[in-house]
């Protein structure tokens, strides 16, 4: 191999043998690419991690609930973002999440069982992310004074994220 190697030093080594040498670099690497590629096709795998921790101790050892940092704006696009067959599962990841939101009051009108309320809020002014709940009047005073464009504060956990994230078990900051 060596001696075959001196002989043709001169043609390995000028623009044929090079062009030869980094073609069959080429085609290897390629090769090995494509055995490689349906492995990490981002076609075959979505991932999105949710990561939470609903609770924590207290020095008195009652647990708390954790509040998320997570925003309307940031679930709605992570669920929406995804192929539409995918996104129930996504959004599952979601549920059970406490969030703290402050927003203008979009629509506040009483269900048909005469208890209840739903209320819309449009999360800031310039993207109007909406939040959905229903709460019961006669457990947030002041709630009948409120008005649409108010800004009020919710907590709660999140049940549901579609075009809107839907909260239970509901508290109000008015």
């Amino acid at each position: 191999m060596v001696d075959w190697l001196l002989e043709n030093k001169e043609w390995i080594f000028s623009g044929i043998g090079l062009t030869v040498f980094v073609g069959i670099l080429v085609l290897i690497k390629a090769v090995f690419a494509k055995k490689n590629s349906h492995i990490d096709s981002p076609e075959k795998k979505t991932a999105i991690q949710v990561h939470h921790n609903t609770e924590t101790q207290t020095d008195n050892s009652q647990k708390q609930p954790v509040i998320s940092a997570l925003t309307p704006k940031a679930i709605v696009k992570a669920v929406t973002s995804v192929p539409p067959l995918q996104r129930k599962d996504i959004a599952k990841h979601y549920q059970g999440i406490r969030v703290r939101w402050s927003g203008s009051v979009a629509s506040i009108d009483e269900l048909g069982d005469g208890h209840n309320v739903i209320i819309v809020l449009n999360s800031d002014k310039v993207d109007s992310r909406l939040i959905v709940f229903i709460v019961n009047p006669s457990d947030h005073k002041g709630l009948s004074l409120v008005n649409i464009g108010q800004r009020i504060t919710v907590e709660g956990d999140i049940e549901s994220v579609g075009h809107s994230v839907t909260l239970a078990n509901v508290k109000l900051a008015i």
